[in-house]
């Protein structure tokens, strides 16, 4: 069981999908490291907990948020000698020598594709770029490949998020089909070494013109989620040509995770003590549910 929990709900950017958007009226909050840590500890001390789910909105810049993310795990792990499992979002645009930090207190790291395309990003998520997305994806990889051939020669050299890497899409928000997502799926595996691709269906929770109705049922994305580890076994080379026709999914289209708690319906406000909504808050049920990986 991992603890999922936003550092922050403030964010910059103004993800069309995203609850937590930039232009939406919401109550905001954040935790300081110190504060998260604390939390994180005392459920795991509780025996609550196996570990941490960390991820963000955008506060006042990815290498801001980052720093502030770095700072929490570095109580956890040095001061309190925390020693469960940690996935932290390294979050698009951030620097790499943050990058570089964050997987050295991390087990796993993950930066979310977004959307398929990069006119879906352009008219969905405007402040994100596919660039900027795909830049730590591939340092990400290049550490961890380092890392290994490091710990080959030096046991007791620094693992750098020595369970790799993930991603994420949803199901259903943007007009890419069945088969460019299979494709793009493929294409990360092979590119980028990743761990999973997780999927998830599009939940509309917010009334946008670009966006699917507001009434709109969300998709199945078991289908998506089973194909997407059988694709990182290799084993399903020319899928995507058959899914349109035969299983009936030419209505199933990509979307966009703002990484997976900073997203739709999966932020829900606690009270805690004086300051009443200090941050939304996720408990899962199992560590290798879609996104907590």
């Amino acid at each position: 069981t991992l603890l999922k929990v936003l550092m922050t709900n403030v964010c910059t950017f103004d993800c069309r999908y995203c609850v937590n958007r930039r232009s939406n009226d919401t109550r905001r909050a954040a935790f300081t490291p110190r504060e998260l840590a604390e939390l994180t500890i005392g459920f795991y001390r509780r025996n609550y907990i196996e570990g941490l789910f960390l991820s963000s909105g955008v506060l006042r810049s990815p290498d801001y948020t980052t720093e502030q993310m770095i700072c929490a795990l570095r109580i956890l792990r040095q001061e309190y000698r925390f020693n469960g499992y940690i996935h932290a979002k390294a979050i698009p645009g951030t620097s790499p020598e943050l990058v570089q930090q964050l997987g050295l207190l991390a087990d796993r790291l993950s930066v979310n594709i977004e959307l398929p395309s990069q006119s879906g990003l352009q008219l969905l998520a405007p402040d994100k770029t596919k660039d900027a997305i795909l830049r730590p994806m591939g340092q990400i990889r290049d550490g961890v490949a380092q890392s290994k051939a490091e710990l080959v020669k030096y046991k007791h050299a620094p693992a750098f998020a020595p369970a790799g890497q993930s991603t994420q899409l949803i199901v259903g928000a943007t007009s890419d089909n069945d088969r460019h997502i299979l494709q793009l799926t493929e294409s990360l595996y092979q590119k980028y070494r990743l761990k999973r691709v997780f999927y998830s269906a599009y939940v509309p929770v917010v009334e946008n013109s670009l966006l699917p109705a507001l009434d709109t049922k969300p998709l199945l994305d078991l289908l998506l989620h089973s194909l997407g580890i059988v694709l990182g076994q290799s084993l399903l080379q020319g899928v995507g040509h058959a899914l349109d026709g035969s299983l009936g999914l030419g209505q199933t289209q990509a979307g966009d995770l703002a990484d997976d708690l900073d997203d739709l319906d999966l932020l829900s406000g606690i009270e805690t003590g004086q300051d009443h909504v200090k941050l939304g808050l996720l408990l899962s049920g199992g560590s290798s549910s879609a996104g907590s990986g």
